[in-house]
């Protein structure tokens, strides 16, 4: 009987699960499978604080735990014989009411939740579906746990504050000596790379919120937030700041960019730069290849993206835009894709010119298997040009998707070019 495979060993409560109570044994159902569901994954990359083998060197990688839908980054040791088995640190949060959390209103930034979020987090209705104020609901996710489910409230239980991360790779800053990955709690989290304590968190205002309003709900089922690559610029690149450029990934359509230059210290109103929902020519899809961060003609340091897939258009477009402000500088659209044939531009590759510091030339593959070319040398944006290289398909004809970034070099002698 399924009630005898529901003991409290599963569910946590230390009394019996009957099916003679229906909402307990419900509730314990849930838990039981939860329970069964729980995997520990990793999806995302890793990262180094360093490019040669040092003492002190470190590799950083993030996880997730399925069901509960937890997540956790850790720090290992690099020795001349490997990598070491013995965790140095694991991620770990401030208390809630310390913890410094902001997000955008738009023109500026703000303490999490603005008040148009804070709405949106409401949730009305009977204890079916677990209701909650705007307040409350954001307090909950930055990890205020009274109104859990173990603490005599109705809200989802959780073992750790932070969410799982998947599809976000954790990426190194040495200037500050910081890591900043992407989770599917909504935030964007920063932390010490020395001790793994957060530093700030950001939520971005392109998150659904209207999603992220269920994070706390009982029956929680998984959704994406902040699940996409981040990229951060250098600060030979951008002199004495940092920019970091993410996207949303398989959360939703847009890329948001932070100054992150002293992390410690961040405040609302120092870390806010731009955010961008959609382009002027609706291009804008699931984001889920890495932004480059380059120079390009005309402007001093640009963010290039695939657009990704499920954009309006549904064509593959590369899109450039301003780090410093968030306007698009060019759409490049290739011209494939339509609503019966879906297309989208997955992750560039970046080559430099002849001065070995501004883009020239840019290769991403798409959804109906092209590889193209996008010439960015020209001195103005509305000179650049796209060419196809290459078409994939199988021996049917049909065009096999290439959504992984291509690798590119180029040869010394001659005049050859990339």
């Amino acid at each position: 009987r399924i009630d005898d495979l529901l003991h409290a060993a599963v569910n946590g409560r230390g009394t019996f699960v009957s099916a003679s109570n229906p909402s307990e044994f419900t509730a314990g159902l849930g838990e039981a499978l939860a329970a069964i569901g729980q995997r520990t994954s990793s999806f995302s990359n890793v990262a180094s604080n360093s490019v040669s083998l040092n003492t002190g060197a470190q590799v950083f990688n993030a996880s997730y735990v399925s069901g509960v839908w937890t997540g956790q980054l850790a720090a290992r040791a690099v020795t001349a014989s490997g990598v070491s088995n013995t965790i140095n640190w694991t991620s770990s949060v401030p208390t809630w009411t310390t913890r410094k959390v902001f997000t955008s209103t738009g023109t500026s930034g703000t303490a999490f939740p603005s008040s148009t979020q804070e709405t949106a987090l409401t949730r009305t209705g009977g204890p079916v579906n677990y209701p909650v104020g705007g307040v409350d609901n954001a307090n909950y996710i930055k990890g205020e746990a009274t109104r859990e489910e173990r603490n005599g409230g109705l809200l989802r239980n959780r073992t750790s504050l932070l969410g799982d991360i998947v599809g976000s790779s954790p990426a190194y800053v040495s200037d500050t000596n910081t890591l900043y990955v992407g989770a599917n709690d909504g935030m964007l989290h920063a932390f010490d790379a020395s001790t793994g304590i957060e530093q700030f968190a950001y939520v971005p205002r392109i998150v659904n919120m209207a999603n992220l309003s269920t994070l706390s709900r009982g029956d929680y089922t998984h959704k994406f937030f902040v699940d996409g690559p981040i990229s951060v610029s250098s600060r030979s690149l951008t002199p004495g700041r940092n920019i970091l450029v993410g996207t949303l990934g398989k959360g939703g359509k847009g890329v948001y960019a932070l100054d992150v230059s002293a992390p410690a210290a961040a405040t609302a109103a120092s870390i806010h730069k731009w955010e961008l929902a959609e382009t002027t020519g609706n291009n804008m899809g699931l984001v889920l290849g890495k932004p480059i961060l380059a120079k390009v003609q005309s402007v001093s340091t640009a963010a290039i993206i695939g657009n990704g897939i499920n954009s309006t258009n549904e064509r593959a477009v590369l899109v450039v835009i301003n780090a410093d402000t968030g306007q698009v500088i060019r759409e490049i659209d290739t011209g494939e894709g339509s609503a019966t044939t879906p297309n989208g531009l997955f992750a560039p590759t970046g080559v430099f010119g002849a001065d070995g510091k501004t883009l020239a030339y840019v290769y991403a593959g798409d959804m109906l298997g092209n590889v193209w070319k996008f010439n960015l040398s020209g001195s103005t944006p509305g000179s650049w040009s796209v060419t196809r290289l290459f078409s994939a398909q199988d021996t049917g004809g049909k065009a096999q998707p290439i959504s992984a970034s291509v690798s590119a070099f180029s040869q010394c002698s001659g005049s050859a070019r990339p």
